[in-house]
């Protein structure tokens, strides 16, 4: 099987993280796999230094417009079984292109990976792809699914959408070999800072508890536009003291080793990876019961999750708060949830498990596009 992983994304998130696993697990496979990926894009580099093969483009939102660049594409696909994406912004050029290079080389099967949990618009340009252009969707949750079929019931068939949970990688989360004894309790969370991922909210939480006299520290991984205008809230509620700021983090796993609550303050997800992440590390989670995070943490098993009153957000950050207080106060409970989300995500969201079974999904409609293929070669 010949698969094309296509992501324009400029930046490095969940999707492009999901492209590389899948990328490096079917070249394991033995299968081929490239990653078309922006030439000026984290994941073109991450992929050059896995070993995987790479294609670099300049895609922009305008360039299913370009017929240069859409016959560039085309000429790249043919012969590709298979080619994933992760953006609707990529359907716009990508499934076209898929089309044009079918024309000469047999169909290009095309499959849309959906990684985030919000409505699509029901749109006449989403109609036509998603009837004409699509072969499969893989959703990463079961929000994911709910929320791509919302505006219309009817978009794509039911029996057609795959849920793959996202997979973490077990042998690399592990537990602290000896959690730290002493010392402040460490709060922390991990995403790029955008408003989608709720650190607004994340610093507020540590306002509240600093107000309650709580003595605890909090930690703010990641980086983003939103990141500066993060600090001067940190300074403006009077939390500078208690809020470490760390910027990017290259190893995740190390991070979530050295917290002893992980708060998910997300507004939306798709599939929260950190969750799993921390969970994974054995690190409890408290979260906003939103999108498809009560699919990771169960209620009062490996964490928190915080119901959304009438008031919103701004309502429920004394209730996270108070979640929190609670795992600071309890050493034995902290120790317990954390054993708990360690099972759970062995069980249900184990990577090398859940990439096999989306290689065995694309594995199905490869083989239309490989049967199309031998239909039109000259038989001599």
């Amino acid at each position: 099987m010949k698969i094309c992983f296509f992501n324009m994304a400029l930046a490095w998130g969940g999707g492009e993280r999901w492209h590389l696993d899948a990328a490096i697990s079917a070249k394991k496979e033995g299968h081929t796999a490239y990653v078309a990926a922006h030439k000026k894009g984290v994941l073109l580099l991450r992929a050059k230094e896995s070993g995987i093969e790479t294609a670099p483009f300049a895609i922009g939102n305008y360039s299913f417009l370009n017929p240069f660049k859409l016959l560039e594409v085309a000429r790249f696909f043919r012969g590709f079984d298979v080619v994933v994406l992760n953006f609707s912004k990529d359907l716009k050029i990508a499934a076209l292109a898929a089309k044009v290079a079918s024309r000469s080389g047999g169909k290009i099967r095309v499959v849309y990976r959906r990684g985030l949990a919000a409505a699509l618009k029901n749109s006449f340009y989403n109609r036509l792809i998603f009837s004409r252009f699509l072969d499969g969707v893989i959703v990463n949750s079961l929000a994911t699914k709910a929320s791509l079929l919302k505006n219309n019931k009817t978009l794509f068939p039911n029996d057609r959408i795959k849920l793959i949970y996202n997979g973490i990688d077990t042998a690399k989360f592990t537990p602290a070999a000896q959690k730290r004894t002493g010392g402040e309790i460490v709060v922390g969370t991990l995403g790029r800072c955008v408003y989608q991922k709720g650190h607004d909210l994340f610093l507020r939480i540590a306002a509240v508890l600093k107000r309650r006299g709580v003595q605890c520290r909090f930690r703010l991984g990641g980086s983003g536009e939103l990141l500066h205008s993060l600090k001067r809230q940190a300074k403006s509620l009077g939390i500078a003291d208690m809020v470490e700021f760390v910027g990017f983090v290259d190893e995740p796993s190390a991070f979530m080793r050295d917290l002893d609550i992980f708060a998910l303050t997300s507004r939306w997800e798709g599939f929260g990876f950190v969750t799993a992440e921390a969970l994974s590390c054995q690190v409890p989670v408290v979260a906003f019961n939103v999108s498809s995070t009560p699919e990771i943490v169960s209620n009062g098993e490996n964490g928190f999750l915080i119901d959304l009153p009438e008031g919103g957000f701004d309502a429920a950050l004394e209730s996270f708060a108070d979640k929190i207080e609670l795992l600071i106060a309890d050493t034995l409970l902290r120790t317990k949830m954390g054993e708990n989300g360690r099972l759970r995500v062995c069980e249900r969201f184990d990577r090398e498990r859940n990439m096999s079974e989306a290689l065995d999904y694309l594995a199905v409609i490869a083989k239309g596009a490989a049967a199309d293929r031998r239909k039109q070669t000259p038989s001599g």
